[in-house]
């Protein structure tokens, strides 16, 4: 006995882009506006016309940058660097660029920069804080080894007075 193969994936499709297009009766569920936008789009993608159901129905990616925020934020961290230093938006793609990250604009380089430019400048400032504080403390170890050496001599100078 043999079994019966569901219809492919293009068949419903395309089966579905027909009874859309027939979509017209008062009785319908779907406004014949819909029906019809919807037919014309599957007949795109199907014809081989657009590449995608979302090109043929219009639908553009997002703006910005794709990816994991882990990455962009990287992106960020790399351009607020170079950004530090003076260098343009556009000198630091060329950079990228050179580095292996191709098609990145200065626009979109910017908008990653931007959804990141607080959390790295309060990155800086703590990391600044630690700086300072670090300085301070080996500048009170410096004068407690210092004084520590001080008194040393003072108890040797004792001893030596004494003996």
């Amino acid at each position: 006995m043999a079994l019966k193969q569901e219809p492919s994936s293009l068949s419903q499709l395309k089966a579905l882009g027909k009874e859309l297009s027939r979509q017209s009766l008062p009785e319908s569920t779907i406004s014949i506006k819909l029906a019809k936008f919807a037919a014309a789009a599957i007949k795109k993608y199907l014809s081989g016309k657009c590449k995608s159901l979302d090109e043929a129905f219009g639908l553009n990616p997002k703006r910005g940058m794709p990816g994991y925020p882990e990455v962009r934020q990287r992106l960020a961290k790399i351009t607020h660097l170079k950004r530090r230093t003076g260098k343009s938006y556009q000198t630091i793609c060329d950079e990228l660029e050179q580095a292996g990250i191709k098609n990145m604009d200065p626009g979109t380089l910017r908008r990653t920069y931007m959804e990141f430019l607080q959390e790295l400048v309060h990155d800086d400032r703590v990391a600044s804080i630690w700086t300072d504080v670090r300085k301070n403390m080996k500048e009170a170890n410096r004068k407690k080894q210092i004084s520590d050496l001080a008194e040393l001599e003072a108890v040797r100078k004792r001893i030596r007075e004494t003996t």
